[in-house]
């Protein structure tokens, strides 16, 4: 076992997709809105605004990247999606793999940390994590409790310092950072046609799991198994449709720590039904439902639910 060097660890997960379009202008025609809220500060409008410096500079690197390589008449499509995050700030670095008899050492304090707050300091020793007693046994259990953290978690440590026994009990502390999503340009070529029959245009609307949905509303991404009863291919994350009534049906990704799954139990497809109306994109996921997160067996813990809706031109 490898010395973990963080209690809470949180994954990014990155979706950058680079394509070509045609008739678009990606860093000319792109389009910032971000220091536009009168409430933030004037700092914050300033980090902000260096945001959308950052950006554009970024876009038009990649521009003149494309057009050394000879690719001038194909602009670029670049859509990006970061989910929202948790983010503990514990600041514990314990040595599991030299467990002794009077618990995992204290090897590190983070300065500015709630443990330094705590008054938790390099040399104490953990004896037992919200009432379990830290042993060879149960180490894995106890390092993936650390692990599951989340800000506002109820916290009860019990230390070894110097001679003296003490015992702390308080809530986690963090930060709740927002996702956020950043398209430039059109993204026709992530579209595919479930039915595209006939010559002349016909207005659809779409269904997609291109962006991913705001963890901190319980929203995970799904994938779609099939619509109207026809197989989709797991890599296709957006979809155009014919306008009219479709049932899509859709496995959950759910990752929250406090739902656990048997190894037997596998997560069956639910179908939910929408009116796809023209130009618009129906943003899918999985809302997990806390309350009945012990109902794994009979899949009562979520439900499939569109949770945004986006308007954009659309045509087979």
């Amino acid at each position: 076992m490898n010395t973990y060097s963080s209690f809470f660890i949180f994954s990014l997960l990155l979706i950058f997709n680079i394509g070509f379009v045609d008739n678009v202008k990606a860093a000319e025609n792109l389009t910032l809105d971000l220091a536009n809220d009168s409430e933030l500060s004037s700092e914050s409008q300033t980090l902000l605004a260096d945001l959308e410096k950052q950006i554009r500079g970024t876009i038009l690197a990649i521009k003149e990247a494309e057009t050394r390589a000879g690719n001038t008449q194909t602009p670029i499509h670049i859509a990006l999606s970061v989910p929202s995050q948790q983010k503990t700030n514990l600041g514990l670095i314990l040595d599991f793999d030299n467990l002794a008899v009077d618990g995992a050492k204290v090897v590190s304090v983070t300065p500015g940390s709630q443990a330094e707050s705590l008054g938790i300091r390099p040399g104490d020793k953990l004896t037992a994590f919200n009432q379990v007693r830290l042993s060879d046994n149960n180490s894995d259990r106890i390092i993936e409790d650390f692990q599951n953290l989340i800000p506002g978690d109820s916290v009860s440590l019990e230390l070894k310092q110097k001679q003296s026994n003490r015992k702390l009990e308080f809530r986690i502390a963090g930060l709740s950072l927002p996702g956020f999503n950043l398209e430039v340009g059109e993204s026709s070529q992530i579209d595919s046609d479930v039915d595209s029959s006939g010559t002349s245009p016909q207005a659809c609307g779409r269904v997609s799991i291109f962006f991913r949905p705001p963890e901190t509303k319980d929203l995970y991404p799904v994938l779609i198994n099939s619509i109207d009863d026809d197989y989709i291919h797991r890599f296709r994350e957006t979809i155009r449709l014919p306008v009219g009534k479709h049932k899509i049906k859709v496995h959950e990704l759910i990752t929250d720590p406090f739902l656990q799954r048997h190894r037997r139990t596998s997560s069956k497809a639910k179908v939910i039904e929408i009116d796809v109306k023209a130009n618009t994109t129906y943003h899918l996921a999985a809302k997990f439902d806390r309350s009945k997160r012990m109902k794994v067996f009979r899949n009562e813990y979520w439900q499939p639910e569109v949770w945004r809706r986006t308007e954009k031109s659309c045509e087979f």
